[in-house]
């Protein structure tokens, strides 16, 4: 059956009315609509002469809504799951609105499973389009594609289960991306009901969840990127994935590090005490500066540059990746940069490794990337299925990082590098076009760099450098294990506040 034939029990009391009139509506929608259809989506769009009638539009989702109102989609349990995954991600999250929400239950449940806010419970609002809106607790009559002034940027999270009901997706995304405060999500449902066969004049969008990621990321690209996305348990069996969207300002005025000794910057970065500091990756001398980017200025060592980030509400893990994978935003003024991580100890003298490279290449080494294999492993698709398997992704990044190898025809053991030590001589273009290509996948929600680097370099055609030298010539690693790791957290969380 479509899901424009509403079934009685469905019906509010005036059922036979409200269907009467509301077939007659889509048979006219039908007869005139144009259809905007791609590979991944379909948006139908209410035509008359070639011009949109919203008028049509608001009566077939009042009606629709009306003939609907005793259904309710998703369950409680759902919006407890994106309740405890909003109370670990942000933890002062208190402000949110839930759009399309027919009854009212999506914000009275969010109310009820995150945390008080300053005036009790957490101040949760739901919008509708019908005029039932009013007849339901915390909701108010409003079409989901306009905005409210108090809004803009203040909401820590935005939620919605019926964006397949927008006329025009991209405005409305863009206006709930612009509420969120630095640092807030936007949480959109995905599943079966949301693919393009399932396109109706109740339900005018259909698009597949790998095209609902990269439409979120190309249409708010400056207001933020998709991070991750998730198992939110099931509807009548059917699983629902929820896509989780980050909103961050851009980050215009990247500090510069100052040149002091020579043309060599070592590098490290900090960010978000999920780990132990580790005051010994870096070693400190003539010839080089060395510098930590971090959120933790206070525990940087003497002689060692502290350079913190401005809060454009980026994740920890974003925010240490912007340096990592694009050090010319952040070092004008060097001619190379060797990045190490917090978990490895750089042994190698970096003048002596600069020379070294310097000398295979003639004197005349070229500007770029010159990168370290990986220890163990030549392929991508096996490091994804590894990195799924110790959680290191989760299997929602890990379906879209297979969907994404099979689009782009990525074959097996195309190589693998080692990106706890990074070497770039600073001054090449292309190499900084490609910085920004790979810092946008990982960003885009493939989860780890080690698995965007080989990608992007299929994608682009780019080619690195490859260094001689193995991973224990230039570092010690790990300096402490995952296992320690993973007990320092521990310990964090039980730490008194």
């Amino acid at each position: 059956m479509s899901k424009d034939e509403l079934t009685p029990d469905d019906a509010a009391p005036d059922a036979e009315v409200l269907r009467q009139r509301y077939r007659e509506l889509v048979r006219d929608v039908l007869a005139n609509a144009t259809v905007e259809e791609a590979a991944d989506m379909k948006l139908l769009r209410y035509d008359v002469d070639g011009n949109f009638d919203y008028d049509t539009y608001r009566e077939i989702q009042t009606l629709a809504n009306k003939m609907k109102l005793d259904n309710q989609w998703v369950p409680e349990s759902h919006i407890e799951i994106l309740s405890r995954y909003l109370n670990r991600h942000a933890p002062e999250c208190t402000r949110g609105i839930c759009h399309g929400t027919r009854r009212g239950n999506e914000q009275v449940w969010f109310r009820r499973h995150l945390p008080a806010g300053p005036t009790g419970e957490a101040d949760v609002i739901g919008t509708e389009i019908s005029d039932t809106a009013t007849d339901f607790p915390h909701t108010i009559q409003w079409d989901f594609h306009e905005l409210q002034d108090d809004w803009i940027g203040a909401l820590d999270f935005v939620y919605s289960n019926s964006w397949d009901h927008s006329f025009d997706p991209e405005r409305a995304f863009r206006a709930w991306a612009s509420c969120l405060r630095p640092g807030g999500m936007m949480m959109l449902d995905h599943g079966w009901n949301y693919q393009t066969d399932r396109v109706t004049a109740m339900d005018p969008f259909g698009i597949t969840e790998e095209g609902l990621i990269a439409l979120l990321n190309k249409a708010c690209a400056d207001l933020g990127r998709v991070v991750d996305v998730i198992d939110g348990g099931s509807h009548r069996k059917h699983p629902i994935r929820t896509i989780v969207f980050r909103a961050h300002k851009a980050l215009t005025a990247a500090p510069k590090v100052a040149k002091g000794t020579g043309g060599i910057a070592v590098y490290s970065c900090y960010f978000g005490g999920r780990e132990p500091y580790n005051p010994t990756a870096l070693p400190v001398g003539e010839g080089f500066d060395t510098v930590v980017f971090t959120d933790r200025p206070d525990m940087v060592p003497d002689g060692v540059q502290a350079i913190t980030l401005p809060n454009t509400g980026l994740s920890s893990t974003l925010a240490s990746r912007q340096p990592k994978l694009m050090p010319e935003r952040f070092f004008p003024d060097h001619d190379w940069v060797i990045y190490c991580d917090n978990r490895a100890r750089l042994t190698a003298d970096p003048v002596k490794l600069v020379a070294t490279i310097t000398r295979r290449h003639k004197g005349n080494p070229p500007a770029g990337r010159y990168l370290l294999r990986h220890m163990k492993r030549d392929c991508i698709h096996r490091e994804a299925r590894i990195c799924r398997k110790k959680g290191f992704i989760t299997p929602g990044q890990y379906d879209a990082i297979q969907q994404a190898f099979a689009r782009e025809r990525m074959p097996r053991n195309a190589g693998l590098f080692a990106n706890m030590v990074c070497v770039q001589k600073m001054g090449s273009d292309e190499t900084r076009a490609f910085n920004q290509a790979w810092y946008d996948t990982y960003a885009a929600g493939m989860g780890r760099d080690q698995i965007a680097l080989p990608y992007v370099m299929w994608v682009t055609g780019h080619r690195p450098e490859i260094l001689d030298e193995g991973l224990d010539d230039l570092v010690e690693w790990p300096v402490f294990s995952f296992k320690a790791r993973k007990a320092f957290q521990q310990q964090d969380a039980q730490a008194p506040v």
